[in-house]
C-alpha cells in the first residue's frame, strides 16, 4: 500500500512539472527558451544605451535610436569601444523618430534619414538626410491623419526575388493595420483595415512592434479570421472576408516583466540579453 501511495505521489509532482503548457512552470524567460527545439543560443549585449524607450530598426535589429542618437548593434562582437553598440550620427534635436525600417527613419516632422548601405573608410556606417522626400511613408502620411505618436514598421518578404511588402501599424481612435505591397514592375498596391481590439477595452496600448502590440498588461499578436467562412469555403464565387483581432501571446505575456524591447528578430531582456523571437510563438 506504501508503494502505491509513493507511486501516485510521484505521478502527481511530475504532472505537476511537466503539465501541458509547461512554459508556465519556467521561472524565466531564459529558461524557457532553452527548452525549446530550436534554441541555438542567446546574446549578452553590453550596451547601456539601450532603453526600453529605444527605437530599434525592425528588419534584423542591427541599428537602434536613444535620444536621436543612432547607434549600430552588434549581437555577437564588441567593438572597439568594448561594447555591443556605437554611436554613428544623430537625427535633429527636438524631433521623434516614429519609424526605424530597416535603414530608414522617419521622424514625427516627416523629416527622413537614411543609413548607409557601404562603410567609409574608417569602417563606419553613417547617417543621410534624404533631400527628396518621395519615400513611401510620404505618400503613406498623405494618405491618412494619422497620429503619429504611436506608429510602427515591419517589412516582410514572400521568398520571391523583388517581392516585399510593409505592415504599419497605427493609432487613430483605434488601432489599425495598413499593407504597402512593393512588388517590382507593378503599380504599389495599398490595404487598409482596423483592428478588432473588443478583447482589451480594459487595456491600453502603449507600443507596437509591427505586428506586436504591448498594452499596460500583455503582449498580443495581430491575426485574422474568414468572418464568412461557412460560404466562401463552399461556393467558388463567394469571396472570403476577413476580420482581424488581436489573439493574446500568452508566452511573451508570461514574461512581461522581464522583457525591454522587441525587433524583427530578437526579444531583448532587462537582463540585456538578446533571444531569438521564433521561440516564443504562442500556439
Amino acid at each position: 500500500m506504501k508503494k502505491i501511495s509513493l507511486v501516485l505521489l510521484c505521478g502527481i509532482i511530475l504532472l505537476g512539472v511537466c503539465g501541458c503548457n509547461s512554459y508556465l512552470n519556467d521561472s524565466s524567460l531564459s529558461q524557457y527558451a532553452k527548452q525549446q527545439v530550436l534554441y541555438n543560443g542567446s546574446y549578452k549585449i553590453n550596451c547601456p544605451e539601450l532603453t526600453e524607450n529605444s527605437i530599434i530598426s525592425n528588419f534584423n535589429g542591427e541599428f537602434f535610436i536613444t535620444n536621436n542618437n543612432v547607434y549600430q548593434l552588434n549581437y555577437e562582437q564588441v567593438y572597439s569601444n568594448e561594447k555591443n553598440c556605437k554611436l554613428i550620427g544623430n537625427i535633429k534635436e527636438g524631433t521623434k523618430p516614429i519609424i526605424f525600417d530597416n535603414h530608414t527613419i522617419v521622424d514625427n516632422k516627416k523629416n527622413e534619414y537614411y543609413i548607409s548601405w557601404e562603410k567609409n573608410e574608417k569602417g563606419d556606417y553613417y547617417i543621410i538626410e534624404a533631400k527628396n522626400k518621395n519615400n513611401i511613408y510620404q505618400q503613406y502620411f498623405e494618405r491618412f491623419d494619422i497620429n503619429l505618436e504611436l506608429v510602427s514598421a515591419q517589412k516582410y518578404s514572400n521568398g520571391n526575388f523583388g517581392e516585399t511588402y510593409d505592415i504599419i501599424t497605427y493609432t487613430q481612435n483605434g488601432l489599425f493595420a495598413y499593407y504597402i505591397d512593393r512588388t517590382y514592375n507593378e503599380e504599389k498596391k495599398y490595404y487598409s483595415y482596423k483592428i478588432n481590439v473588443d478583447n482589451i477595452n480594459n487595456e491600453r496600448i502603449i507600443k507596437l512592434y509591427g505586428s506586436t502590440i504591448k498594452t499596460d498588461k500583455a503582449f498580443y499578436e495581430i491575426n485574422k479570421r474568414k468572418t464568412n467562412k461557412e460560404q466562401c469555403e463552399k461556393y467558388a464565387d463567394v469571396k472570403c472576408e476577413y476580420e482581424y483581432y488581436l489573439k493574446q501571446n500568452k508566452i511573451l505575456t508570461k514574461y512581461y516583466n522581464e522583457i525591454m524591447n522587441i525587433t524583427g528578430g530578437k526579444i531583448i531582456t532587462y537582463g540585456y540579453e538578446a533571444f531569438d523571437k521564433s521561440l516564443f510563438k504562442d500556439k
